[in-house]
């Protein structure tokens, strides 16, 4: 994905934002600054998860912290989920 995607991403799309240890949290676009055109992600509960550029969006692709969610999906994102978890066991 490239920062031109992230431009184009409208308000509502999630994404699923993965950090150092391997979880997956689910972000929803909230809100594009008109002035930077930064992009605004909240989790579930509705609080700040990421405030990012483009560009920075899809650097976190190119270094695995970032991905497309699977909307209404549930057994996806669960078994998704189990993957990292054993494909980090395995590298650590």
């Amino acid at each position: 994905m490239t920062a031109d995607y992230f431009r184009e991403l409208p308000l509502g799309t999630c994404l699923d934002f993965i950090d150092r240890d391997g979880r997956v949290q689910p972000g929803k676009l909230s809100w594009i600054s008109p002035i930077s055109n930064r992009l605004m992600f909240v989790n579930r509960r509705g609080g700040r998860l990421c405030v990012a550029s483009a560009e920075e969006l899809a650097m976190m692709v190119w270094l695995d912290r970032l991905r497309l969610h699977r909307e209404g999906d549930a057994f996806y994102s669960a078994m998704q989920g189990v993957v990292d978890r054993l494909e980090g066991a395995r590298a650590g």
